[in-house]
């Protein structure tokens, strides 16, 4: 949490990651922070999201530590100081691993970003094997703050910044390997979050992509 504001280590421990999944590591990234006093980086940036079945959680169940453990040991987590970001390819997801044939070059994917209307979102790199292979530029919106005007719906609409389907080319001669998607923005957020003067960043844990020969 501490170092948002200082994006050269980010970096520097998400390629430390990277390098770990290039080796064939499943290791899950999460996100955590901590306040020690008021005048400082809020809680809750970054933070850990992690997506459970349908009947985990909600009005109706108590919380399921045991579905949330599963999840995450799973990779079924995304990281964020604001952007929420979600990766799929065909019936793929986060924490899943996708079969692609041998001589694939490359894979579609679905690409999803929703945040609230102060979280700035500019772009996402689609990342595979620790190398940026796709940019997608994201319109920034001016801040906002303020009660949103009509129905929920469509105070919910307004929270999507990018939905698209895009081919992602895969590294040739390489049996498995990995994709995973980053959002950033580049208007930091402390003109709404005070003592926040950090970038929104948000990032899922990879679909892990083997290549198998056809039957």
């Amino acid at each position: 949490g501490y170092d948002l504001g200082a994006p050269d280590r980010v970096a520097a421990v998400m390629n430390d990651w990277f390098s770990l999944m290039n080796q064939g590591q499943h290791i899950v990234a999460t996100g955590s922070s901590d306040a020690h006093r008021i005048q400082y980086h809020w809680a809750g940036y970054p933070r850990t999201f992690v997506t459970v079945g349908a009947d985990a959680d909600g009005p109706r169940h108590p919380l399921d530590t045991a579905a949330i453990v599963t999840a995450i040991k799973a990779g079924r987590v995304t990281v964020s100081s604001g952007p929420i970001v979600e990766l799929t390819a065909g019936a793929a997801t986060v924490g899943d691993t996708l079969i692609a044939a041998s001589d694939a070059t490359s894979v579609r994917a679905r690409v999803r970003v929703h945040a609230a209307p102060w979280v700035d979102v500019t772009s996402v790199d689609l990342v595979v094997a620790g190398h940026v292979v796709r940019t997608l530029g994201v319109a920034s919106r001016p801040t906002y703050v303020g009660p949103e005007v009509g129905t929920l719906a469509e105070a919910q609409a307004r929270t999507l910044r990018i939905d698209e389907e895009v081919d992602v080319p895969l590294p040739a001669a390489t049996a498995q390997t990995w994709m995973c998607a980053v959002a950033r923005g580049t208007r930091r957020m402390d003109d709404v979050l005070a003592f926040m003067p950090i970038a929104p960043l948000g990032f899922t844990n990879p679909i892990w992509i083997s290549r198998r020969a056809p039957n």
